[in-house]
């Protein structure tokens, strides 16, 4: 990151240190007296055997909780689905019925509005 205001850098430094990003950041504040720095630093974290072992971010226990919560939306958008194709009326389903009633939307009084309501998470 660039910036002319070196609080502000030295703001998201910090905050990049105490996150555990310290080895993939450094201040330069002046590019030329900063240069060996740099390269220094850059070196010793390529060269390092940690580096180029493949390292994952994201613990297991993370990860199937986010695969859990998944199925759990997975199963509710399910549920819903089937109770709009579940037949109500007259071997209409919800889907139908409302279509039905679309078709006469032009002609329904407009003092009156029509309110339909399908619980659609019990």
């Amino acid at each position: 990151m660039v910036c002319e205001k070196q609080t502000a850098l030295e703001v998201l430094y910090n905050a990049l240190q105490q996150k555990g990003l310290g080895n993939y950041c450094t201040m330069i504040k002046d590019p030329v007296t900063d240069r060996r720095l740099i390269v220094e630093a850059v070196r010793n974290i390529i060269d390092s055997q940690d580096f180029r072992k493949p390292s994952s971010n994201v613990s297991e226990i993370l990860v199937d909780k986010q695969v859990a919560a998944m199925q759990e939306h997975k199963r509710h958008i399910n549920a819903i689905h089937e109770k709009l194709n579940k037949v109500l009326i007259a071997g209409q389903t919800w889907t139908d019925i409302v279509a039905a009633m679309m078709q006469h939307e032009p002609q329904a009084e407009k003092a009156k509005p029509y309110r339909l309501t399908l619980c659609l998470y019990r």
